[in-house]
């Protein structure tokens, strides 16, 4: 059961931030454990690329229980991608965490990024703190083309 609704919570944030932006996007998610998500629990996501000359957007974003996530301020989570030419890029993104049940919070990493490559971009998303975290329920990716770097 707790599967079920940790599906239904992944699908529930990634239409959230859809519904939230104006260029043409597309995102994806994944359900995280909110009873305690591992450090070594990375979380996979894979987006199909077919416009390898628009510029966009790259943001990660989590669907969180609020302020009571491992009782502190933000979310450090690490995002790998792989390209599938089979380059790799890391980047750390620090989230800030609303008050309130559901919070989806959102934080752009790379701007005019150019995914200049067909095929599957692969996402790896953990977090970067010494415990399990509480209250993550869903982690994603949202890539939005912009206009020559303007959503």
């Amino acid at each position: 059961m707790a599967t079920g609704r940790s599906r239904f919570v992944g699908v529930l944030a990634a239409a959230v931030v859809a519904a939230g932006c104006s260029g043409p996007q597309e995102s994806v998610s994944t359900a995280v454990d909110p009873g305690g998500w591992e450090r070594d629990g990375v979380r996979e996501m894979v987006l199909l690329n077919a416009d390898t000359v628009a510029l966009r957007e790259i943001a990660v974003f989590a669907l969180t229980d609020g302020g009571s996530v491992a009782r502190c301020d933000s979310l450090r989570l690490e995002v790998t991608v792989c390209t599938p030419d089979l380059l790799r890029l890391t980047e750390r993104v620090v989230l800030p965490f609303g008050e309130e049940y559901g919070s989806v919070t959102r934080r752009i990493f790379r701007s005019h990024a150019l995914l200049s490559k067909e095929g599957p971009y692969r996402f790896a998303v953990r977090h970067t703190s010494d415990r399990p975290l509480r209250g993550v329920r869903a982690v994603g990716i949202e890539i939005t083309k912009t206009d020559h770097g303007e959503r």
